[in-house]
């Protein structure tokens, strides 16, 4: 059995998922994995010293490249896409409050007492 209650390892330096049943035991699954602990641990360390935004985004993209193991250049593609899908209804309210702003501007500009 894998720690805290993991069934597999996913080994970023090969590739490769290994789990207890190809590894004779849980030391060997994880030893073969050590370099993508390496890899975990500095996307820790420079979220650590970044903002609550930055650090956030940049742990959101290692999630999508980690997860659905897509190369680097697409995570950023899916999270781009990603986010300016959630944010599309608040631009949207915006412009339209913005619309209506302009339209009093410009009625007040022709109604004004000259």
């Amino acid at each position: 059995m894998l720690p805290f209650g993991l069934r597999h390892v996913r080994c970023e330096s090969t590739r490769t998922v290994v789990t207890p049943q190809q590894s004779s035991d849980t030391a060997d699954a994880i030893a073969s994995c050590a370099p993508s602990a390496a890899v975990t641990d500095d996307i820790a360390a420079l979220t650590a010293d970044s903002n609550l935004l930055v650090g956030g985004l940049q742990r959101f993209i290692d999630w999508i490249h980690v997860t659905y193991d897509l190369p680097w250049w697409l995570s950023i593609v899916v999270a781009t896409a990603a986010l300016r899908t959630v944010i599309l209804p608040a631009v949207v309210v915006q412009m339209r409050n913005t619309a209506k702003l302009t339209v009093r501007i410009g009625l007040s500009r022709v109604y004004a007492p000259v």
